[in-house]
């Protein structure tokens, strides 16, 4: 840092002579005390234009200074690099190796590292949430055309308040991320975490729930085991339904096998009420076409296969399980059925009641003609 004290000195002392064609060997050029001043008096239009190279002994350290003045007679540190190593930009009281400070600690950009295409801005802190504190800009966009809004484009926009911005100036939130990237498959996908199977993403903290997925193209979401609530929540405060499997997919629960089912269930369903939507009921077996079976055939059925007609098997419903909807079609077909067979019998039962009621009174009459031939 003395060394580069002592170059900007030098330069600024062949700079400052009259004399022209006149050359001046030295080893060394020694300044002793502070307040000593090198001045430009670049122009004297309005109220004058220059710069001034200074040292000055503001206490605990010494200074070299740079200062300038802009159509004005009074003149305002623009560097200053002090004896402890600090350079400071824009203020005369550099607090680190490199302090950048806005003049007048407005809003305005402290800092502009750029490069082509691309660099980082840098504020001042403000008292204004929406003000960033820290920006990296383009001023060009992706496509390669110059962007609009001054030619600079916002590529990362942190705020004072601590929100993050990557796409946009305005985030609403601690990242709030609009910039997009279209993946090899055509999908726009705003961010993408982890590197393998094994990187979670953590909400809330280390006990919070956790997601993760894989280039394999699974997708895991799980609660936390050390964490004191262990529910999955989904539309818990919103009358909005949830949606699943409807690109042709199943859902397990408590099984890693769906065997075909749209849903499958390891373990046992509790539920207030089912409804199964049929095509068709058994209220056919009411049909005057319907071949009701006798009761004879049944018999034989029975006897040969030891179960219903058109009823599944013991081996049947351990083998394929049983379908809700068919089967109460089916039991009502039975049902039906049975009714059927109660009608008929009845029928029958009243034509028989009907008959020993006639004989009841037939043999009571011959009861009574016997009687009165006796007498």
């Amino acid at each position: 840092m003395k060394i580069l004290s002592r170059i900007l000195l030098c330069c600024a002392f062949f700079c400052s002579m009259r004399a022209t064609a006149q050359i001046v060997p030295f080893d060394t050029l020694v300044s002793n005390g502070s307040d000593r001043k090198i001045l430009f008096n670049t122009s004297t239009w309005g109220s004058g234009f220059g710069h001034k190279i200074y040292s000055i002994d503001p206490g605990s350290r010494t200074d070299l200074r740079i200062a300038g003045r802009h159509n004005s007679a009074d003149w305002k540190d623009l560097l200053t690099i002090s004896s402890l190593g600090n350079v400071g930009i824009g203020n005369s009281n550099p607090l680190t190796l490199l302090h950048t400070t806005a003049f007048n600690n407005t809003n305005n950009t402290s800092a502009f590292i750029w490069g082509q295409y691309w660099g980082v801005a840098m504020s001042v802190a403000d008292t204004l949430p929406s003000r960033y504190a820290f920006s990296v800009s383009s001023h060009q966009n992706s496509d390669g055309q110059p962007a609009s809004a001054k030619g600079i484009r916002s590529l990362l926009y942190v705020r004072a308040d601590g929100n993050v911005g990557i796409g946009l100036t305005s985030p609403a939130a601690g990242l709030h991320v609009a910039k997009v990237a279209i993946l090899e498959n055509g999908e726009r996908a705003a961010a993408i975490l982890g590197n393998t199977y094994l990187d979670w993403t953590y909400f809330g903290a280390s006990t919070g729930g956790k997601i993760r997925g894989s280039n394999e193209g699974y997708l895991a979401l799980e609660t936390n085991s050390k964490g004191s609530d262990k529910n999955i929540y989904m539309n818990t405060s919103s009358a909005g339904n949830v949606i699943m499997a409807t690109g042709g997919g199943n859902v397990c629960i408590g099984t890693a096998r769906s065997n075909g089912y749209k849903l499958a269930v390891e373990g046992t369903i509790g539920a207030r009420k089912i409804k199964v939507e049929q095509v068709a009921w058994a209220d056919y077996v009411f049909h005057p076409e319907y071949k009701l079976p006798t009761l004879q055939s049944v018999e034989d059925y029975i006897t040969a296969h030891k179960h219903l007609p058109d009823i599944p098997s013991d081996k049947e419903v351990k083998e394929n399980g049983l379908d809700l909807g068919d089967m109460n079609k089916r039991l009502l077909q039975k049902v039906e059925e049975l009714t059927l067979y109660l009608i008929s019998q009845d029928k029958k039962l009243e034509n028989v009641q009907q008959r020993m009621t006639q004989l009841e009174q037939e043999n009571a009459a011959m009861k009574k003609q016997l009687e009165e031939n006796r007498k």
